[in-house]
């Protein structure tokens, strides 16, 4: 499991690649070294483990988000976004959690839970879990939910892997639910939002799914949704009746607004009119380190920077000797150093380093630039006089797309760089309109809701899987690490995988992702859900 950490004030400063150190705040409760580009260290604080919380205030806390959602509940409506897993992820509750630390699964509303066999899993629920109506969650609320998730986000991240057939209520604290599949890491599938449990009731109160997914007064979580003005603003309210009686949410309210500029969001922050600023891009946030008046944050979630080859849609791309062209063109140090701020080197596999079953295939000696192998290799490919192709990103990938375009430059290809909003990144990535993408893979575990972009039934393939990648030697490699019996024995399965992707220049490898979050300096409690999402519910105010 890769630990989640907070790299500290000591950024590189973003076209120099120099890192500075710098000490850490006297509310954070632990260092480690950093993980840096060179030989320089830089001060690294670990994320998730700030004092907890223990005090209720009537404060407002504003979060500045990239983008509105379109809709709260996006298990109701078969749809997963960022904003939309943040937002839910304070309203709703899920069976197990993770610490985002350790790894380790731990118990939430679920107090134990055991394998029946390779598809049951018994889970024993706790009996003073309450719904926004105030009615007690039961164990016929977690099989509907889970049959909700099944039908309508059967194609979208876990839901395909769940079987409604085996589905069984023991009785109102015990339920048995149903698999497709085989994997160890199934039990951490459901510690994510798109698991959160609900009730029957609640979604009829609210007027069915599309209603409840717009004005969600559904869940057992932290907070309750309170308000939503289109294309302004989201209000959550505390819930004061949440069961966990040590959980003490500090912000009365949480305002969720919607910047699609991160400097705007920054400055958001720095003027006082938000708390948080996320998903600030890491090279734009190295920029504010040493800015008094705002307290820059930078961590790690398990998922690598891939670039992806349209081998379906882009005639140059189907040639492997462009792809292999693409590869020997672009330095790997330099664009981790610059997507990272010098805080990680370059993937060498396509899992991240720290995740406990990846395996570095390559080599760096493998992965230095070659300008001169890929003018070579483009002359045998037939566009010895040069070749253009075109990029699809969102603002944030900006600067990344434009240090890879001077580097493609030296072998004679021109990137043109197509920056867009994120509906319509979506729908162009849907559409196969691009030559090459940056999209980044969540790995931290084995669970099947992985690999989306090799299945050729995830409707979450961005043009980048199905038929011009998944083959049956893929999809069986994939299917034996998944099922490996731990993670040592993945390993090697792992291996055979990555062989197939060398073999075919398939995908290229860049770096670690990174987030960063920009708050107001006496904001502490910084901690994260799956994929790197923000725990809104754990920030408080310095005492």
């Amino acid at each position: 499991m890769k630990l989640k950490k907070v790299l500290g004030a000591g950024l590189a400063v973003a076209m120099a690649f120099s890192v500075v150190a710098c000490g850490s705040s006297e509310k954070e409760t632990g260092s480690a070294p950093a993980k840096t580009a060179g030989s320089k260290a830089a001060t690294e604080n670990t994320a998730n483990v700030d004092l907890v919380n223990k005090v209720k205030s009537d404060e407002t806390l504003v979060v500045a988000l990239a983008s509105e959602p379109s809709s709260l509940a996006p298990t109701l409506v078969g749809e997963s976004e960022n904003e939309s897993s943040i937002i839910s992820g304070a309203i709703l509750d899920t069976l197990v959690s993770q610490n985002q630390f350790t790894g380790v699964v731990e118990p939430n509303i679920a107090t134990k839970w055991e394998w029946l066999d390779d598809y049951r899993l018994q889970f024993t629920l706790r009996d003073d879990v309450t719904f926004t109506d105030g009615s007690l969650l039961t164990a016929e609320d977690v099989v509907y939910t889970f049959e909700t998730l099944a039908s309508q986000s059967g194609n979208n991240d876990g839901g395909k892997f769940l079987d409604p057939s085996k589905n069984e209520v023991v009785d109102d604290h015990t339920v048995i639910l149903g698999f497709n599949t085989v994997a160890p890491d199934l039990v951490t599938m459901l510690t994510w939002t798109p698991f959160g449990i609900f009730s029957e009731d609640e979604v009829e109160a609210c007027g069915g799914f599309d209603k409840a997914a717009d004005s969600p007064v559904i869940g057992s979580g932290k907070y309750r949704f309170k308000e939503w003005v289109q294309g302004q603003y989201v209000v959550l309210e505390r819930n004061d009746n949440y069961w966990n009686q040590d959980y003490a949410g500090y912000f009365k309210e949480i305002k969720f607004t919607f910047t699609q500029d991160p400097a705007a969001r920054e400055m958001a922050v720095e003027a006082g009119d938000a708390g948080v600023a996320y998903e600030i891009p890491v090279a734009q946030a190295s920029t504010y380190v040493n800015n008094q008046n705002v307290k820059t944050s930078f961590y790690s979630f398990g998922q690598v920077y891939h670039i992806w080859m349209n081998m379906r849609d882009s005639e140059p791309m189907k040639n492997v000797k462009v792809r292999e062209a693409l590869d020997k063109a672009l330095d790997y140090d330099a664009i981790a150093a610059y997507a990272t701020g010098g805080q990680a080197k370059q993937s060498l596999g396509y899992i991240d380093a720290d995740v406990p079953f990846a395996v570095d295939y390559y080599t760096e000696d493998e992965r230095k630039q070659d300008v001169g192998g890929a003018k070579a290799l483009l002359e045998e490919a037939g566009y010895g006089d040069g070749l253009t192709i075109s990029c699809l990103g969102t603002p944030d990938a900006e600067g990344l797309y434009t240090v890879m375009q001077a580097q493609l430059a030296q072998a004679g290809i021109t990137l043109e760089i197509n920056s867009v909003d994120i509906p319509t990144f979506v729908q162009g990535a849907n559409g196969g309109d691009y030559d090459i993408i940056l999209v980044g893979e969540y790995l931290d575990s084995r669970n099947p809701s992985a690999w989306v972009f090799f299945d050729e039934n995830s409707i979450n393939t961005f043009c980048i899987g199905g038929d011009k990648y998944t083959s049956d030697e893929i999809w069986s490699a994939i299917q034996e690490v998944i099922k490996a019996e731990d993670n040592e024995a993945a390993k090697e399965k792992v291996a055979a995988l990555e062989e197939i992707f060398k073999r075919d220049t398939l995908v290229l490898n860049l770096c670690p992702e990174l987030r960063s979050a920009i708050t107001q300096p006496d904001i502490y409690g910084l901690a994260t859900r799956e994929r790197g999402y923000i725990d809104v519910t754990s920030f408080y105010r310095e005492q």
